[in-house]
């Protein structure tokens, strides 16, 4: 009668352990992970098609420094000054904590 026990709850042990693996490794997703090769191929794709549209792309140097400067004054404007007006006089001239001394001198 022990021995009986005992193989029954051997058997309900292996049989919730098995249950268990199966739930635990179930997927429901409708798609496979793809494999380390298909992975590898999938990412040296991508990259040439992203070096082949730069190689396509024409850049070119901005053609004067003072649009740039134009365009930073007038971000700065109208982004920064705000916030930077309500800081007072002080710190505007260099005293801010990371703010070099010349930072305004371009």
């Amino acid at each position: 009668m022990v021995k009986r026990k005992a193989i029954l709850i051997a058997l309900v042990a292996v049989v919730v352990i098995s249950l268990g693996y199966i739930a635990w490794t179930f997927d429901l997703g409708a798609l496979q992970k793809p494999s380390r090769a298909e992975t590898f191929l999938a990412t040296k794709a991508k990259h040439w098609f992203v070096a082949r549209a730069v190689s396509r792309e024409k850049l070119t140097a901005p053609t004067t420094v003072s649009l740039s400067v134009d365009r930073g004054r007038a971000l700065f404007m109208a982004c920064c000054s705000m916030c930077l007006d309500q800081l007072g006089a002080t710190q505007l001239k260099g005293s801010a904590q990371g703010t070099p001394p010349n930072a305004g001198a371009t």
